[in-house]
């Protein structure tokens, strides 16, 4: 089943949405100061000045574009909102898990902030992630304890303000406890109390990185 979204798309050419998401960068480059590389490299990144972004598939619907305005704005909000240089030491530091656990902290940090600051941003991110179950194309927890920890981390702050967020969590939970079996819900119990006593805390990504 097609969404009311991907519908819409009937009604224009595909020059008309290549077009569409075209202007859509000029405006964000111009508005930023920023460079976009489309189909350098996947997933989407940033190093702090260029922001690099997969390539839009030939056939292209609005979920597509959703998810690509999302990953833009999602980059941009690491631009303007966290420490890139304290996270790259971070993970240096701390290694795989420690920067897959600031990552996921400071992405709820950061989308917050770029929400709050930025209309536009907050309904792109949103839809993104709402894009991203649909098509099971999140990191579910599934891999190891680790991940489990950080999708978990990511999806449960999230759950709190944006509903999109509701599902995904389900998902990742039922994963969390096969990992940690019988510890489970302890585990998540003194996880959460963590979460919601601390993150409200959070204003930086060196805030992340403490906790």
């Amino acid at each position: 089943m097609q969404s009311a979204a991907s519908n819409s798309m009937l009604n224009y050419s595909v020059q008309d949405i290549t077009d569409g998401w075209m202007a859509f960068l000029k405006v964000l480059a111009s508005n930023y100061g920023l460079k976009f590389v489309i189909g350098e490299r996947v997933p989407p990144a940033t190093d702090g000045k260029t922001i690099y972004l997969p390539a839009l598939p030939m056939v292209l619907t609005a979920d597509d574009l959703d998810l690509f305005k999302g990953d833009g704005f999602h980059e941009i909000g690491h631009i303007i909102y966290s420490n890139i240089p304290f996270f790259q030491a971070f993970a240096k530091q701390h290694g795989n898990f420690g920067r897959f656990l600031l990552n996921a902290l400071d992405d709820v940090f950061m989308e917050r902030k770029q929400a709050a600051n930025e209309r536009q941003a907050g309904y792109y991110l949103r839809r993104s992630a709402q894009v991203m179950f649909e098509r099971k194309q999140f990191r579910d927890g599934s891999a190891s304890p680790a991940e489990a920890v950080g999708c978990y981390s990511l999806c449960f702050l999230s759950a709190q303000v944006w509903s999109e967020y509701v599902p995904p969590l389900e998902v990742v939970t039922a994963n969390f406890n096969k990992h940690f079996g019988e510890h489970a819900d302890t585990v998540r119990e003194h996880l959460d109390d963590v979460l919601l006593s601390e993150f409200p805390s959070v204003q930086s990504t060196d805030h992340a990185g403490a906790l």
